[in-house]
């Protein structure tokens, strides 16, 4: 593996004052079905959080409004002081995203896919920054296959190269340990956590409790499209709340 990756200061923004995330009163409906119910949710910049929830309890499609991916049903969503509606291409540009998939083109080199993308945020990098960002994800000896001939995995830590590229103010995370193996889920949170370091602000997306718990330092519990639970990180708080959030998931299946 090359050196490792140190991250500038997260990306500024004119309104470096602002929370990361600002949500008032979120409400998502598709179609008659309600999915997001009256959301309130203020993530400060530099913090990292991670949200839990079972299936269908609206995760994704939080994460989803705040990546302006979709457009809300009624409530307001700032991210780094921009409006998602209003100001939805400044909002867009403050954040990276990371989702269960991979979002690589197949029939381009792995080295091409993060020039395309990094060009499409604005960003030059010369073969050697290319091969050192790969480096961080043990891919630099791939460089010149194509995308498609990956592992399931190896696509993974690709996408996790293409999110992190620019240094984002924000980084979306949508089940980043899916698919990943022990040793690709260490260089992820290696990543993360200079990441951290470097100001930036985190929200995961996650059914890994203890993975989820590991990278954050406030966690977050979804339910029925709404926020239930809010509560601090602590080295000795995980098996209370994984406790807790069990005993949720198994009234949810009764």
């Amino acid at each position: 593996m090359g050196r490792a990756q140190e991250f500038p200061r997260a990306k500024a923004t004119p309104r470096d004052a602002e929370p990361a995330v600002e949500i008032r009163e979120l409400v998502k409906h598709y179609g008659a079905t309600p999915v997001l119910r009256g959301i309130n949710l203020t993530i400060a910049a530099g913090t990292s959080v991670a949200l839990f929830g079972a299936n269908g309890a609206g995760k994704s499609t939080l994460l989803n409004l705040i990546a302006t991916l979709a457009r809300p049903t009624s409530g307001t969503i700032r991210v780094c002081g921009f409006d998602s509606v209003d100001d939805g291409p400044r909002a867009r540009g403050c954040a990276g995203m990371l989702s269960h998939a991979p979002w690589v083109y197949d029939r381009m080199s792995v080295r091409d896919n993060i020039r395309f993308f990094a060009k499409l945020r604005g960003i030059h990098l010369d073969d050697a920054e290319i091969l050192d960002a790969l480096a961080e994800m043990d891919l630099d000896h791939v460089a010149d296959d194509d995308a498609g001939t990956l592992s399931r995995g190896m696509k993974q830590r690709l996408g996790i190269v293409r999110a992190f590229l620019g240094t984002p103010a924000l980084l979306l995370m949508d089940e980043p340990f899916t698919g990943l193996d022990r040793k690709s889920a260490d260089l992820l949170c290696d990543q993360i956590g200079r990441f951290r370091q470097a100001g930036g602000t985190i929200l995961t997306v996650t059914h890994a409790i203890s993975e989820g718990w590991r990278i954050a330092d406030r966690a977050l519990v979804l339910h029925r499209g709404r926020l239930v639970q809010d509560v601090p990180v602590s080295p000795d708080g995980l098996e209370s709340f994984a406790a807790q959030y069990d005993d949720r998931m198994r009234g949810e299946d009764n």
